[in-house]
């Protein structure tokens, strides 16, 4: 409904829709002084009830202002001054050409007026943002009993105010002002009386808090066991890439390329002298798997790192049909088959060449002889079952299982009538292509592989005045793998 007050200049309307917001202002049930301002988007003009915030006021005679059914006196005009709330703070601003109403239950600020300032006015998810022409946010006025009301700053009663509630307040209200604690917190806390003085709408949702997204970002959880497993070997595959080792192995090799069969969780070890070889590697393997199984890679899943993005990777897994599983970036755990694999592998190895006594540059045979066993080693993803069992339908026999580094005599096939007939040696591991061991020569710094072998399974270490010959890898003596 319109409503008319006449100057010389100009004609002041105001559009009320259902009530002149004194029934709100009696139900909230605060003294007047501490009503407030409302923002009205029914008014063209914005009016003030207390006399005293005016600044050039002017009188006007004999003018009404009819409401909801009520007449209202418009008294004068002017420019009041008063505070928004901004977060914290509080922005002063100047509302221009002001209407001096007493009758009104609250101080209204026009939406039509703020528009005509350039200013823009958004309501969303119990707030009202109000940002000056320059796009800077003025003012920041949460919804409380259906209005956007804007409580007077009375600095004498502050202490008084903090502890009076004043009508029901959002969840998203109270959140705000408990400094963002969490709102089953705040529900809990004034559902057992734990807080008194705030009257909560119970039936108000928790709505998007911007400073709590930005001040609370944590790491998203991964899940502990992948629901989509392989069915059949080759199908999913697992990469990963180790490496640069301090130390150069006995053969070259500074990096390993591990890849996990998803489907048996077998580990194929792969060692390159360079970071580039990682290609040929993986055509290996996929060689490999397509040979045995007949079977093809369908997904490649690997970190979001160069060796595994490279031009030629790409263009090669497009041609076979291979969809890439590539982690987020910073997200290791999301590649946690590789990952983790690689580093308990590293450990073993580790454990392995230190009670032992043999050279760093044995990494390598470390690293194979842990593969070795590992595949032969109950797996949790399997429900108890080796990787061995998954893939050759058999349990592994592992009787006569020896030591790495252990001592091995080698018998030797040129030795005289007189000379002795076998040479020390250590073992190093099982060879993957024969029925036989790997052995470690100390004077010699080689490793062959030999069938005709004694173990000493009560001397695993190296016998500390023999001289290992040849130039040893630069940092081999001080830097473990």
């Amino acid at each position: 409904m319109a409503a008319v007050a006449k100057t010389e200049d100009q004609e002041l309307f105001a559009f009320v829709c259902t009530s002149n917001y004194i029934a709100v202002a009696d139900a909230i049930g605060l003294p007047k002084d501490k009503l407030g301002a409302c923002v009205d988007s029914s008014t063209i003009s914005h009016y003030c009830l207390d006399c005293t915030k005016f600044l050039n006021y002017q009188p006007l005679e004999d003018r009404n202002i009819t409401t909801d059914g009520h007449s209202l006196k418009a008294i004068g005009i002017g420019d009041v001054c008063i505070e928004l709330p901004n977060g914290s703070k509080r922005t002063p601003v100047l509302l221009k050409n002001a209407v001096y109403a007493p009758s009104m239950a609250f101080t209204l600020i026009s939406v039509s007026q703020l528009d005509e300032a350039d200013c823009s006015v958004t309501f969303q998810k119990g707030m009202c943002n109000i940002r000056n022409p320059k796009g800077l946010t003025m003012a920041t006025i949460p919804r409380a009993n259906g209005l956007y009301r804007i409580l007077n700053s009375n600095k004498a009663n502050c202490s008084e105010c903090a502890n009076i509630a004043v009508g029901k307040m959002s969840i998203s209200e109270v959140h705000r002002k408990l400094g963002h604690i969490s709102h089953s917190a705040i529900r809990h806390a004034i559902s057992t009386g734990q807080i008194t003085g705030i009257d909560l709408d119970m039936d108000s949702k928790p709505e998007f808090c911007e400073p709590c997204v930005k001040a609370k970002s944590a790491r998203q959880p991964f899940p502990k066991k992948s629901d989509t497993r392989a069915t059949k070997y080759g199908e999913r595959v697992h990469l990963d890439l180790w490496g640069p080792v301090s130390v150069k192995s006995l053969n070259g090799n500074y990096y390993v390329a591990a890849h996990t069969d998803d489907h048996t969780c077998e580990n194929r070890l792969y060692l390159q002298p360079m970071k580039s070889d990682t290609i040929k590697s993986y055509k290996r393997d996929e060689a490999l798997i397509e040979t045995q199984s007949g079977n093809q890679i369908n997904f490649s899943c690997s970190d979001r790192v160069g060796e595994f993005l490279s031009k030629e990777m790409i263009d090669h897994q497009d041609a076979k049909g291979t969809h890439r599983k590539l982690t987020v970036h910073d997200s290791p755990p999301q590649n946690g088959v590789s990952e983790c694999g690689m580093c308990t592998r590293a450990e073993f190895a580790r454990a392995l060449l230190i009670p032992s006594g043999l050279p760093r540059f044995l990494w390598e045979e470390a690293m194979k002889h842990v593969e070795w066993i590992k595949e032969r080693s109950p797996h949790s993803a399997l429900d108890g079952k080796t990787p061995y069992e998954m893939k050759h339908k058999k349990k592994p026999h592992l009787s006569g299982i020896h030591e790495f580094g252990v001592a091995a005599y080698v018998k030797d096939l040129k030795a005289g009538k007189l000379d002795a007939c076998a040479q020390l040696g250590q073992f190093v591991g099982y060879d993957s292509e024969s029925k036989a061991y790997c052995i470690y020569w100390l004077t010699k710094r080689t490793i062959s592989i030999e069938r005709n072998v004694v173990f000493n399974d009560g001397d695993v270490t190296t016998d500390a005045t023999a001289v290992i010959p040849g130039e040893m890898s630069e940092g081999e003596k001080e830097k473990i793998i």
